[in-house]
């Protein structure tokens, strides 16, 4: 059974402001069509099941079912957009970097997709088919194993390898993978190497 914890309206109110506008921007496939880009900004389905699943745990006046089906809904969207690069063991999320009007790049989209699905799995597996849950989950851990391993050691902005270790640790959590737990311990040393003493980070990796 889904409990529920107190959290202030004044919090909840943006957030199930937001959700709604997003859904809005669906179009007859239910696929977010950005209105400036007209692009489906994979990172924004992620960012729809984060909201669906906070707003399905905290909000007293919210339609559970409804949000689990909002949120099903876009992670099978994002199964779809998961394919293979041409010549290349590794699965991404498109559009990523494919695409001019996409503002981002593969590494933030599959870090955000790949810690979506995997949140969406953990907090409500059971109420999944057997069919959604299954893909779902191998779906993040695809990506996590075929790019995000890599990934979060070759990219260097910080923020961009925080992305994708948030995807990493999420399709772990999903099966524990000594591969992925490997590679991410080994991207947290150097995150913690380019860290300032007041615990911020650079954007752009620092030479000292």
């Amino acid at each position: 059974m889904l409990s529920r914890v107190l959290v202030s309206p004044a919090i909840l109110e943006p957030l199930g402001r937001t959700l709604r506008w997003l859904l809005s921007l669906r179009d007859s496939q239910g696929r977010i069509i950005c209105p400036q880009h007209r692009v489906e900004h994979t990172g924004k389905s992620a960012g729809v099941i984060g909201l669906a699943l906070a707003l399905r745990r905290y909000d007293p006046s919210a339609d559970p079912k409804e949000l689990l089906s909002v949120a099903a809904q876009q992670a099978r969207r994002l199964v779809a957009n998961l394919v293979n690069e041409p010549n290349s063991p590794c699965y991404t999320f498109r559009p990523g970097r494919h695409d001019p009007f996409n503002c981002s790049n593969s590494v933030i989209d599959g870090g955000a997709c790949a810690d979506a699905l995997s949140q969406l799995v953990r907090e409500a597996g059971d109420e999944l088919s057997q069919e959604d849950r299954d893909s779902f989950q191998a779906a993040s851990l695809l990506h996590a194993r075929t790019y995000l391993r890599y990934a979060v050691l070759d990219k260097g902005i910080p923020a961009q390898r925080a992305w994708g270790l948030a995807g990493l640790a999420g399709a772990w959590s999903l099966e524990n993978d000594e591969v992925l737990a490997k590679a991410a311990i080994e991207a947290v040393g150097v995150l913690e190497g380019v860290q300032f003493s007041d615990g911020s980070y650079p954007y752009h990796p620092i030479e000292w």
